[in-house]
């Protein structure tokens, strides 16, 4: 969320001043030629009015999740759960009257559709892109509360049947399609509006209770978690991801990602290298995933170019732009710079690995300690394919709550690892 404002806050807090200071509007009353300095700057205004939107919504609404209590989504089947907000109490209530005139208060109501979408590429390695619903599901329903161990909470409930006949979420059909499946929640009652998207796996499963009776390398969790993730490896690969020095690994990965991604910096400018994901299971049974995202040379370019600006800025003498142009690049090279994270499973405890530039850091968390692991969504940005959220792991360690630094392009991802996590923790603390 914050990182979508860089680009809006540096148009139009770099872009205006220098236009001002080029042609200021008296000179152009006198040369109407002038007024082309503005041509820039006025892009940035929408952009910085959308960003602003999408704080004061995050604001008034805070972080939306879905909460699976039911059955896992699969077609024929109903997906059952909660979505959970950051409220803390219920938002602007209405006021209506019963059958014998007397007022009531009514709970502002919401909108909750379960789409499956249909994507295609028009053109072999082109960005535009076709998307068609194939089916949806949709109903009306009122915020409630809830007391939870960790507290109040608000939500809204879901239970909405899936057509028998629904594709499954894949990454490509037989039509060359991409198959996903979304949560909306719409409400238009309450300023500002209400408006999220929550991507959600829908897979056809054996039997119910498989993914709860497998145990080790080798179960029906573990295998059907494999199958469903479009970045599954081997037990060769996933060896040599546990055993690697994280440092090489950056190296060895980064050539991986450059040989998929031809485009030269110039062309990524606007659009980074895509993150690298990659999970699967050792002979020995330890479960891996590893995730390394960031483009240095983007980051460089783009320091380059502030840079640049920044000077010309100190030049006229406009030195607090110039030292505030300093802390965008800063900020930037941080947002930018290849961080690679490693999870490991292993028997014995959950270990994570941290790379930042030079700095490594490692952590280990006994099972014992772990009573749950389940996903949130985590950095959210605005594409012209609609809004992209990346999703984050919230392991519970008794009253305590943290973040797993691994951070997954993908919610089934995320959803396979955080169930095959707690899965091993459960199994763990059941051993006498």
């Amino acid at each position: 969320m914050v990182s979508a404002g860089v680009m809006p806050v540096v148009l139009n807090g770099v872009l205006w001043p220098l236009a001002l200071t080029q042609a200021p509007p008296a000179l152009i009353l006198a040369e109407p030629q002038q007024a082309l300095w503005y041509v820039v700057p006025l892009v940035g205004i929408p952009l910085l009015a959308r960003w602003v939107s999408m704080l004061v919504s995050t604001a008034r609404w805070g972080s939306l999740h879905f909460e699976l209590t039911g059955e896992a989504p699969a077609p024929g089947g109903v997906l059952r759960g909660q979505v959970v907000t950051g409220l803390e109490k219920l938002p602007g209530v209405r006021r209506g009257a019963d059958a014998a005139g007397h007022a009531t208060a009514l709970a502002p109501e919401y909108r909750v559709t379960l789409r499956c979408i249909a994507q295609r590429d028009l053109m072999l390695r082109s960005r535009q892109r076709r998307e068609r619903v194939v089916t949806e599901v949709s109903t009306t329903v009122a915020m409630e509360e809830a007391i939870t161990a960790s507290g109040k909470i608000l939500l809204l409930p879901v239970d909405l049947a899936i057509p028998s006949d629904a594709p499954v979420t894949m990454i490509t059909n037989d039509r060359g399609e991409g198959i996903w499946w979304e949560l909306v929640v719409e409400s238009t009652t309450l300023r500002p509006a209400l408006q999220a998207v929550i991507r959600l796996p829908v897979v056809k499963t054996t039997s119910p209770g498989t993914a709860e009776t497998g145990e080790g390398p080798g179960s029906s969790a573990e295998e059907m978690a494999a199958s469903t993730l479009p970045d599954a490896i081997d037990g060769a690969e996933a060896t040599r991801l546990v055993s690697g020095e994280p440092r090489e690994l950056v190296t060895a990965l980064e050539k991986e990602r450059t040989a998929g991604d031809p485009r030269s910096v110039a062309g990524r400018l606007v659009r980074p290298k895509a993150g690298l994901f990659r999970m699967g299971y050792t002979p020995s049974g330890e479960l891996v995933a590893v995730s390394l995202r960031g483009d240095r040379a983007v980051g460089d370019l783009w320091s380059g170019l502030l840079a640049v600006v920044g000077v010309a800025l100190a030049a006229v003498g406009m030195i607090p732009l110039a030292l505030g142009l300093l802390v965008v690049i800063v900020a930037l090279r941080a947002l930018l710079g290849p961080v690679l994270v490693r999870v490991v499973a292993a028997p014995e405890n959950l270990r994570d690995d941290r790379v930042l530039r030079r700095k490594h850091q490692s952590r280990c968390r006994e099972w014992s300690a772990i009573s749950s692991c389940k996903i949130v969504p985590g950095m959210q940005r605005v594409s012209r394919q609609g809004t992209i959220v990346k999703w984050d792991l919230l392991v519970q360690e008794g009253q305590k709550q943290s973040l797993l630094a691994l951070r997954t392009e993908t919610e089934e991802a995320a959803q396979a690892l955080a169930e095959a996590i707690q899965q091993r923790a459960r199994g763990r603390s059941d051993t006498p």
